[in-house]
């Protein structure tokens, strides 16, 4: 199963690390650190199994959204490391998670390194 997210690229041409919206990882909104740390079942990064579903204003308009250029890009979850896991959350809208309590700085160091296995689509 792959699934889908719009992000800003870097120089590269994969995803741009960090928080903010757009970015490969988790936003503080998305996720709530306790102390510092993150645990399973309480958020994280938001993706989606259907380009169809994702709204308007989140993708590019290559996808039939409104937001310009942004490209979309898609994961297989079978890339996923340990220390993350993916939830449905509802219908195809799902997040990555943490699969355990960790400092959010190594959830988020997750994320980033499975920069090299999302894909431009």
């Amino acid at each position: 199963m792959v699934v889908y997210r719009s992000m800003v690229p870097d120089h590269s041409g994969r995803p741009e690390c960090g928080a903010g919206a757009g970015q490969l990882g988790a936003r503080p909104i998305d996720i709530k650190a306790k102390d510092g740390t993150v645990h399973p079942v309480t958020g994280g990064m938001s993706v989606n199994e259907s380009i169809l579903k994702i709204p308007k204003h989140l993708k590019g308009e290559k996808h039939g959204g409104e937001a310009g250029d942004l490209p979309m890009f898609e994961f297989a979850l079978t890339h996923l490391t340990e220390g993350l896991t993916y939830r449905v959350t509802k219908g195809t809208h799902g997040q990555l998670e943490p699969a355990m309590s960790m400092l959010l700085a190594n959830y988020q160091a997750l994320l980033c390194g499975t920069k090299p296995n999302w894909k431009e689509v």
